[in-house]
């Protein structure tokens, strides 16, 4: 569980590794992709922008249909031993209004990290359906949980997820 993003993943490793998960889960792989604002940032380096996501997104989709992509660097490749297109529902993780956009425009879910309130999620919902450009992605959110034998213990688990997630 969780996503990937293109800073530090290749668009062709991450269709190949997911079209093998999808064969061996009998399609039920689904490929997670966001801009890395967590990931990257606990490395230093900054998170992706939106026209990269969105052409990594186009190269895995186009990777997993057998089709060639044309990659950032000119290179042309496809994935030869994918010998039938892998379908991989691609979903992209969301926290502002562009990427939720964007999300609803190019992706099959969304994964909505903006909050569980009646308010958030209307916010987020309007902006995916601002993006979308026929059927709206399936929407789904990130919300932290911690189990531990005590609620305080849980609280405890769950606070760093939970004051990230507020900070952005």
């Amino acid at each position: 569980t969780g996503v990937t993003q293109p800073a530090t993943r290749h668009a062709s490793v991450i269709a190949g590794g997911i079209a093998s998960l999808s064969e061996f889960s009998g399609g039920r792989a689904i490929l997670g992709v966001g801009t890395g604002f967590s990931s990257l940032g606990t490395v230093g380096l900054p998170q992706v922008k939106l026209a990269d996501l969105e052409r990594f997104v186009g190269d895995a989709r186009d990777l997993l249909a057998g089709r060639a992509a044309e990659f950032a660097d000119g290179v042309r490749g496809a994935l030869a031993y994918v010998r039938a297109p892998a379908p991989v529902p691609i979903v992209v993780a969301a926290s502002g209004p562009r990427t939720t956009r964007m999300a609803g425009r190019i992706a099959d879910g969304i994964i909505l990290h903006q909050g569980l309130s009646a308010q958030a999620l209307a916010r987020g919902i309007g902006w995916a359906r601002e993006g979308s450009t026929g059927l709206m992605p399936e929407i789904s959110c990130w919300a932290p949980y911690s189990v531990a034998p005590t609620r305080a213990e849980a609280f405890d688990g769950a606070r760093a997820r939970v004051a990230g997630a507020l900070a952005t």
